[in-house]
């Protein structure tokens, strides 16, 4: 968890404004109350995708905003407000249904404004629409914060100044900004810096240790348990649709890890760290388990630890040998049965 203080040590270096730390997806599967109960007094606020993780939250005592990014969840519209998470309007119909809900319930809603301006998610992108909005805002619906989302900040630079500007329109017909929170910069426009950083930052990826690369380190690492050793003679197959030819005689080490936990079904790619070698995947990852070669790693006996993911092995790495990215690597990682939290 070391690593995560550090991160957000950095992102503070990189902006004056409040730090809205995105924890979806079980905060990139790192954990997500475990990420927040650290993070809490180092950000300000919370952002998730559903209404389930917005409840475990405050169920663990985050009392920071916390910002629905998904869609408008009208089933559990009542629910939200009574907790005091903040809802995400991306049309005037949302609002209205919000501020109904609110006032019948006599507790008052607050809300953020979602511009779509060049996404093409979720958000406004008719500014009319928009402008009708704000001449029709309701005191029991409060709009505490706009927002939008870039599409290309560790890309193509035109499109960023595209929506970047189309932003800045939908910004000028607020009358007053007043405490109103402006955001639009993620982990990559953190980076950029400049103007796309008002008041706020919403940071992910460069949270958990990776996204373009400036320092951070990786919170995560994955660790399997060496089941038991077998001896390949050269031309010896293993695996599903024997998959794997040994090309010499070799000691096969098989992990008790595999695609049902989260790592990706890879044959005959990539490598696991033994000893601070690399070893070999071999053959095809299977649902609970993997082989990989340990005829080089030194000294490996059953009860002994593979890294999958960590020191000599990222979520980079992991992706490269996937055809993915990073973000899919630690997300898959939900799944992990046993989890260790080092202070």
């Amino acid at each position: 968890m070391k690593a995560l203080d550090f991160n957000v040590g950095l992102i503070r270096r990189k902006t004056r404004g409040k730090i809205i730390a995105v924890v979806k997806q079980n905060a990139y599967g790192h954990g997500i109350w475990r990420v927040a109960d650290r993070l809490k007094d180092k950000v300000s606020a919370f952002a998730v995708a559903r209404a389930e993780d917005a409840f475990m939250l405050r169920k663990h005592g985050i009392a920071n905003d916390i910002l629905m990014l998904g869609g408008f969840d009208e089933g559990r519209l009542g629910e939200l407000i009574e907790s005091n998470i903040t809802l995400n309007i991306s049309s005037r119909a949302e609002y209205r249904r919000a501020a109904e809900r609110a006032r019948a319930a006599g507790t008052p809603a607050k809300a953020h404004i979602k511009i779509d301006s060049g996404m093409r998610r979720l958000g406004f992108s008719d500014i009319n629409e928009y402008g009708a909005l704000l001449s029709e805002l309701d005191t029991y619906c409060e709009i505490t914060g706009i927002y939008t989302h870039f599409a290309t900040a560790d890309g193509d630079a035109e499109y960023f100044d595209y929506q970047l500007n189309t932003f800045e329109r939908f910004l000028s017909l607020l009358p007053g900004r007043g405490s109103i929170l402006v955001h639009a910069a993620n982990s990559a426009a953190i980076l950029r810096g400049g103007k796309c950083l008002f008041d706020g930052v919403r940071s992910g990826i460069m949270l958990y240790g990776y996204g373009p690369p400036v320092g951070q380190k990786p919170v995560m690492s994955v660790t399997a348990e060496i089941l038991c050793l077998k001896r390949l003679h050269a031309g010896e197959k293993l695996g599903y649709n024997i998959s794997y030819t040994a090309d010499r005689d070799c000691t096969a080490a098989v992990l008790s890890a595999g695609y049902g936990d989260g790592y990706p079904r890879l044959v005959n790619r990539g490598h696991v760290m033994i000893n601070d070698r690399r070893c070999p995947i071999t053959g095809t990852v299977c649902m609970d388990m993997m082989t990989v070669d340990v005829t080089d790693a030194g000294n490996v006996m059953p009860g002994g630890i593979a890294t999958l993911l960590g020191a000599g092995v990222t979520a980079e790495d992991i992706a490269g040998w996937s055809g993915t990215i990073s973000y899919d690597v630690l997300t898959a990682f939900n799944a992990l049965p046993f989890r260790e939290y080092l202070v």
